[in-house]
């Protein structure tokens, strides 16, 4: 007897079998149970979910002729598999079932074949099934010869469409189907019924293995199944890592974690070799990166104590995980990350793959000793003075907009020590920079010598200012709220306009404060782009550099 691949073998027989579609299993049993069961079905979702599978399955459930599993008995719903009908359906022989491939019938004329035939009646039982794959390859011209049928089909038939593109399926055929969408199915899910087939097919396997199988499925059950057999050919009945590294031509956790392991210890040398290792074993360049960006991804949110991907990892691996993690910090994690993303980018187009993922490696080595511009600024560091970077040291890298942030407005609240206007001011722009701004825009008519005593307080903004007002009005009583932690007493608040003159406030100290960060950031830039080396690296490589970082051992 020939071999029957996985995926055909462990085919789902009932709707409770389909693997991470609860939704969809339970809203079908519940629909035969109540024999509410709709004339067009339109089942959506990515590769290898289940799709057909639940197609076939449902009409089964129509169809089967076990007096058990008919309607208004307690299992219809189910079906008997023993039956006659059962078996055609399973061995895709019945005439009553059609199964017809959208893509290579996807012309009008096929439609108004399937017209012409739904006027007659099944060979046996009360409904006849169309199920028709791949829906969305069909013509204009296709779907609008199947609007009518589908809108108003004849009682003893059931449409059901399949399609892993919905958004081109026309909205008239939309309107007229009852639309499930199949899931991917998540990473444990596949896991967990990949562990139960190997012990069913008595195949020995590690965890690890496993996790990599259900990783290269992304989603898709039939891709692991597939993945599996493949996996099962090279290496029999004991599945490994490496085995099924080898197998797919794709590394695992482990290989990943003793990559950045390397780079925490500087040793560069042994993370290339194993690049080699997986480039010499046939493992494209692409994939490697992007294992390597996901594998960052991970550590990230384990660095953040979010629920991530590397769980049930040995001994060993465990311990190269909290290396690596006590070695990065968030932000090295993130700079390499981005480099991650940058090399794919770079290998869609490079003829050298293989020194863009090396260079890739040397950049990343180098993030944990970064530092961010704002802290440079703030270090006061002068790249007038200092001497070229060398080629080797520059690390390029792409900076998120608006990181850089305002600098803290820290002012020592002085309400202990004076009870006046100007230091109110102070004490608001400490609790509330926004609030304090605005304050900033008026005069006390209140006195400072009645400050101490007043339990009224009155502040003016200028008659041409009636948009700040009434932002003050509107905010009365947080601002209210900051005078009586400053005054630690009940108050009210009065804002009104004024004929006189306010000076202050026409530019606030926090602008002033931006303005001269800015002012710096802006001045650091342009000396360090006209540093020799930065043009002469634009000059070679063509490119604008939109951000920098400067490696702390050329301080």
């Amino acid at each position: 007897m020939s071999y029957l691949v996985l995926a055909r073998k462990y085919r789902p027989k009932h709707f409770s079998d389909l693997v991470g579609q609860d939704h969809v299993a339970k809203t079908f049993s519940n629909a035969f149970q109540l024999d509410k069961i709709g004339q067009a079905y339109l089942f959506t979702g990515t590769r290898g979910v289940g799709k057909t599978s639940a197609a076939r399955i449902f009409a089964k459930a129509l169809r089967c002729e076990d007096k058990d599993y008919q309607p208004g008995a307690k299992n219809y719903g189910l079906s008997c598999e023993k039956c006659p009908s059962c078996i055609e359906i399973n061995q895709g022989s019945s005439i009553d079932v059609l199964e017809i491939d959208g893509a290579s019938n996807n012309g009008v004329e096929s439609v108004r074949e399937i017209r012409e035939q739904v006027k007659f009646l099944p060979s046996k039982g009360s409904k006849k099934v169309y199920i028709i794959d791949e829906v969305h390859m069909l013509s204009n011209a296709a779907f609008n010869a199947l609007l009518k049928t589908l809108e108003e089909p004849p009682a003893h038939i059931l449409f059901i469409l399949a399609t892993t593109e919905v958004q081109k399926i026309p909205s008239t055929i939309l309107s007229r189907c009852q639309r499930f969408d199949f899931k991917r199915v998540p990473q444990p899910i596949i896991e967990r019924h990949l562990s139960n087939l190997c012990e069913k097919e008595k195949i020995q396997f590690t965890n690890a293995a496993i996790r990599l199988i259900a990783k290269k499925a992304d989603g898709s059950v039939r891709d692991s199944l597939s993945a599996l057999d493949q996996c099962i050919a090279l290496a029999g009945t004991n599945l490994t890592e490496d085995s099924v590294s080898s197998s797919l031509g794709i590394m695992g956790d482990s290989f990943f974690l003793k990559t950045l392991a390397s780079l925490t210890e500087n040793n560069l040398s042994n993370a290339i070799e194993l690049l080699d290792n997986a480039f010499l074993s046939g493992v494209e360049m692409k994939f490697f990166t992007t294992g390597l960006a996901d594998a960052i991804k991970n550590l990230i949110l384990a660095k953040l104590k979010i629920k991530n991907d590397l769980t049930n990892l040995d001994e060993q691996d465990q311990a190269l995980l909290d290396k690596i993690l006590s070695h990065f910090s968030v932000d090295a994690l993130q700079a390499s990350f981005k480099i991650c993303l940058q090399t794919i980018d770079e290998l869609n187009r490079s003829p050298l793959p293989k020194a863009c993922a090396e260079i890739m490696l040397v950049k990343i080595s180098n993030t944990n000793e970064l530092i961010s511009l704002s802290t440079l600024l703030k270090g006061g560091a002068n790249l007038a003075t200092k001497p070229a970077l060398a080629p080797s040291r520059l690390v390029s890298s792409i900076e998120k907009k608006n990181t850089i942030a305002s600098p803290n407005i820290a002012i020592k609240s002085t309400a202990n020590k004076s009870l006046s206007f100007k230091h109110f001011i102070d004490f608001s722009l400490d609790k509330s920079p926004v609030l304090g701004s605005l304050l900033e825009h008026t005069i006390s008519l209140t006195e400072d010598i009645e400050w101490p005593t007043a339990q009224e307080f009155r502040f003016a903004f200028q008659k041409t200012q009636n948009f700040f007002l009434q932002q003050a009005q509107h905010q009365k009583k947080k601002i209210e709220d900051i005078l009586e932690q400053f005054l630690e007493r009940k108050v009210e608040v009065e804002f009104i306009l004024s004929d006189k003159e306010i000076t202050q406030g026409k530019v606030s100290r926090v602008e002033k404060k931006v303005r001269s960060f800015e002012e710096q950031k802006s001045e650091a830039k342009n000396t360090f782009l006209a540093s020799e080396i930065v043009k002469n690296t634009k000059e070679i490589f063509g490119a604008e550099l939109s951000s920098f970082d400067i490696d702390k051992r050329n301080q």
